[in-house]
């Protein structure tokens, strides 16, 4: 039922109006909800079948143990990616996909909440990573009419980077687990104009 509905609004896509860009206001606005829902119901079928690929045959079927890389609230918001919490006593799996029927290199990056983890392939093999900051951009507290900005750090959440080696059309699982020996992995920050959201001090 996802893809049949996914479909009819990828035909109705393609009206000449659709295409260009030149209707009414509200109908832009209809055009733009149906292809938001179209997205999460392709999003939907595409965790499902997932599942029902990673699960052996001999195993009773599992829902919803799957779940999007990126998080969407709604039609006008763009996409963010979910962090992932992981815990001493508990790793996350993460599921990538190669479309191609070729293999790839490919950079994967990641949100995570804490920096303290590790990348194992399929066959119990650490992999090398990199832990870099993630950056918001706010207003200084100073008059309205000034245009200076302060980067900020975040303290919430970290990039995880690493190099995935894909299968031509094949599905690759990668563990992140918990690890404390980190340091050597985190990337080093130069900045002249910075400010640390935990002690409010510049870094350099």
């Amino acid at each position: 039922m996802f893809c049949v509905q996914a479909r009819r609004n990828l035909g109705l896509f393609q009206h000449h109006d659709a295409i260009t860009g030149t209707s009414k206001a509200n109908v832009m606005r209809d055009y733009m909800n149906r292809l938001y829902e179209s997205i999460q119901d392709s999003v939907k079928l595409q965790q499902q079948t997932i599942e029902l690929l990673v699960q052996m045959p001999s195993e009773n079927y599992q829902q919803n143990f799957v779940i999007s890389e990126l998080e969407r609230d709604n039609s006008n918001r763009l996409p963010r990616k979910t962090p992932i919490h992981v815990m001493p006593d508990k790793s996350v799996e993460i599921i990538l996909y190669n479309s191609l029927a070729q293999e790839r290199m490919e950079v994967v990056l990641l949100r995570v909440v804490k920096p303290t983890v590790k990348v194992i392939d399929s066959s119990g093999n650490e992999l090398p990573f990199q832990i870099n900051p993630v950056f918001n951009v706010t207003d200084h507290q100073e008059p309205v009419s000034s245009t200076t900005r302060k980067i900020v750090v975040s303290s919430l959440e970290y990039e995880l980077m690493f190099v995935a080696k894909l299968p031509p059309l094949s599905l690759t699982i990668f563990t992140i687990a918990h690890d404390n020996d980190t340091k050597s992995k985190m990337a080093t920050i130069y900045c002249e104009d910075c400010k640390d959201a935990t002690d409010n001090e510049g870094i350099k």
